[in-house]
């Protein structure tokens, strides 16, 4: 088994390059991975992407840049930063498996527009700490958590005013 490699998103002025090198040495001494080009263009890739990327864009961007690349080793490679902590499967307003980096310590939530599907990250102290004290008063103790608030983005709201059936009484 893959143990969990924790903390190397998000770490200060470090580049993506030398956050992928660290996660795949982490990946190579843990589990007995080959550390391989391949395999660190489609971590790099990963990280670079602006958005939740589902795999079959994630494979379109990896081939762009090496079109040898197999479906095959992306699809195997993604299980293992799914296995190891690296990534998690999100899925937002149209359902789809989508993957985002996992930063321990940088949680955040998502606001999902249901006309466009844009989501948009977001952290607020004040829900973080209501949940704490409803787990606590539950005696539960929480392993993670997902919120989604699905909604009407702005730029929907300003494109069509009028009144939306979408929306609950």
């Amino acid at each position: 088994m893959i143990s969990y490699v924790y903390g190397w998103f998000g770490v200060g002025e470090r580049s993506i390059r030398t956050a992928t090198c660290a996660v795949l040495r982490a990946l190579a001494q843990s589990g007995g991975l080959k550390r391989t080009q391949q395999r660190e263009l489609i971590l790099e890739t990963f990280l670079s992407t602006d958005h939740h990327v589902n795999v079959d864009e994630l494979i379109r961007r990896v081939r762009e840049i090496d079109p040898t690349v197999g479906y095959s080793t992306v699809y195997r490679t993604v299980k293992i930063f799914l296995e190891c902590g690296i990534a998690e499967e999100v899925r937002l307003a149209d359902d789809t498996r989508r993957l985002e980096p996992i930063d321990q310590g940088q949680h955040h939530d998502h606001l999902v527009c249901i006309r466009c599907g844009q989501a948009t990250e977001f952290f607020n102290c004040h829900l973080e700490m209501a949940q704490k004290q409803v787990t606590s008063a539950y005696g539960f103790k929480p392993v993670r958590h997902s919120l989604k608030i699905y909604g009407i983005c702005r730029n929907c709201q300003q494109a069509d005013p009028s009144p939306d059936s979408e929306t609950e009484p």
